[in-house]
C-alpha cells in the first residue's frame, strides 16, 4: 500500500511516496527516483537506516511543533503544515456551542467555539482573521 509523506523543511514542501517492500525494507520514492530503505529498530527507541551501502543512526519525536529528527547526531525539524483555512484544536473534546454563526466574521484572536474537554469549557481562537464556514 502507498502512503503519501508530505514533509516541510525551512520552508520548503517534499512530498514523498512510501510501500512497505519487506519486512524491514520501505520504498520511497521522491523526484522521480525509487530509493530501497533498510530499516531495524533499535531497543533505545531509535533506528538503523540504510540506504545504499551507507548506515545512519535516526532517532525521531513527533513534536505539536512539528517532526524533530536526529541523524548522526544533527537534528532537523520538519514544521507542521499551516492551513489557515483549517480550524483545529490541539485538544480533544466535544463541541459544546458555537459562538459565531456560520458566515459570520471572525478576527484573529477572537473565540469562534467552546469545546468541553473533561468537564471543562474551553474557548478555540482564531489563529487569522476571515469568514467561518461549519
Amino acid at each position: 500500500m502507498d502512503e503519501a509523506v508530505d514533509l516541510i523543511y525551512e520552508g520548503v514542501k517534499y512530498s514523498f511516496s512510501c510501500c512497505r517492500a519487506g519486512p524491514h525494507t520501505v520504498a520511497v520514492q521522491c523526484n522521480g527516483q525509487l530509493v530501497e530503505v533498510r530499516v531495524r529498530n533499535l531497543s533505545d527507541k531509535g533506528m538503523l537506516v540504510q540506504i545504499g551501502e551507507r548506515s545512519h543512526l535516526v532517532y525521531l519525536w513527533d513534536e505539536k511543533t512539528g517532526l524533530r529528527l536526529s541523524i548522526d547526531g544533527k537534528t532537523c525539524v520538519f514544521d507542521v503544515e499551516y492551513d489557515p483555512s483549517q480550524l483545529t484544536s490541539s485538544v480533544s473534546g466535544k463541541v459544546a456551542r458555537f459562538l459565531l454563526e456560520d458566515g459570520a466574521h471572525v478576527r484573529a484572536g477572537q473565540a469562534y467555539v467552546e469545546v468541553e474537554v473533561m468537564k471543562m469549557y474551553l474557548p478555540l481562537v482564531a489563529p487569522e482573521s476571515g469568514t467561518l464556514r461549519i
